[in-house]
């Protein structure tokens, strides 16, 4: 819901008496209805607001809303991120936050200090998921630490650009069992000892994304129990004599059968660094027992796909709808791949 919010608008929806609301796409609440807009507010379990403007923010500072659960806020750039953290304060029953946010100095993220202590001290109890990203700034390793000592129970956690770390890794073994969602991509101190780690600690993960994986950790270290996977991201990377090992990382992918969304990519380019290979010589037939694979992503690695392999995938992959990458370094094969695909009505986006 985006556009112009104005008085005619929320009465409408005052009158609807929602329980969940989102408000994106650049809104703007008219500051002659913040009244309504606090009732509807009042009102809701779950509000999801992304590059919003709020005109009149003081009317949220004198309220509580004891009823909402689950809020989001996205890149509400109007809105000071110590305010936000106000508005966070009066939802105290709230089981869900996401909270994406600009800090006003680079470095540490103070709002990121202050949110920990906060969950610290028991304001959010019943806080299960937690996603944050200071655009800006880097939540500290610490603070995460004492934001994953201080919770119950986390079944989703989200920390992508953070300096999450060894303290923050430790804290969330506590959690292991429980976890169905977790996100560290872009996080320089998440090793590939600890990705390894996860995947063979987390049985309940449907959703997640990691940083780089050694192919050598993932081969002679100990199985995947995350076997429940619907989206993996990750970095398989292998050093140029390790190719041998190709082999027995599909092996392990084979074995992820609920897997929709494969994702596996970004690598910098260099001499002695390979990545997964998506050839049939390589151990591509390993995943067709992969029959829930809805989109691959391999943008970033360098892939030399022939006939055979696009015609594996579409007579293997029957519920594939999208693949987001080269297919081929020759730029005249790629193309012909691509069209191939597209005939069978899967697309292939042009890379940005």
């Amino acid at each position: 819901m985006g556009g112009y919010l104005g008085l005619a608008f929320w009465k409408v929806v005052s009158d609807l008496r929602l329980q969940s609301l989102s408000l994106n796409d650049q809104s703007t609440v008219d500051p002659d209805a913040m009244e309504l807009f606090v009732k509807v507010c009042t009102g809701l379990r779950c509000l999801e607001v992304g590059g919003t403007r709020i005109t009149d923010k003081d009317c949220l500072k004198h309220l509580t809303f004891p009823k909402m659960r689950r809020l989001t806020l996205d890149s509400v750039d109007d809105m000071k991120p110590m305010d936000q953290l106000d508005f966070f304060n009066r939802c105290p029953h709230l089981d869900s936050l996401t909270w994406h946010w600009s800090s006003t100095e680079t470095g540490v993220s103070a709002e990121g200090q202050q949110f920990a202590r906060q969950v610290a001290a028991k304001t959010w109890p019943d806080l299960e998921r937690v996603d944050l990203r200071d655009q800006r700034a880097n939540v500290q390793d610490e603070d995460i630490a004492l934001i994953l000592n201080s919770m119950v129970l986390a079944r989703e956690l989200g920390f992508v650009r953070s300096a999450f770390g060894p303290r923050a890794f430790e804290a969330m073994h506590r959690h292991f069992s429980a976890l169905r969602v977790l996100k560290i991509t872009n996080c320089r101190a998440v090793t590939s000892a600890m990705a390894q780690d996860i995947l063979c600690s987390c049985p309940s993960l449907q959703d997640v994304k990691l940083g780089p994986l050694l192919a050598k950790h993932l081969v002679y270290g100990k199985p995947w129990v995350c076997l429940l996977l619907k989206t993996l991201q990750i970095r398989i990377t292998f050093h140029a004599e390790e190719n041998g090992l190709q082999p027995l990382v599909f092996q392990q992918l084979s074995r992820l059968v609920h897997l929709e969304t494969l994702h596996i990519g970004g690598l910098e380019p260099g001499p002695y660094i390979r990545e997964l290979d998506f050839r049939l010589q390589n151990g591509l037939g390993e995943l067709a027992s992969l029959k829930e694979m809805r989109r691959l992503q391999h943008k970033g690695t360098r892939q030399l796909l022939g006939v055979e392999e696009v015609e594996w995938i579409v007579a293997h992959w029957t519920k594939l709808k999208t693949v987001y990458g080269s297919l081929n370094m020759d730029p005249a094969i790629n193309i012909a791949l691509k069209g191939f695909l597209k005939s069978y009505g899967v697309h292939v986006p042009p890379l940005s």
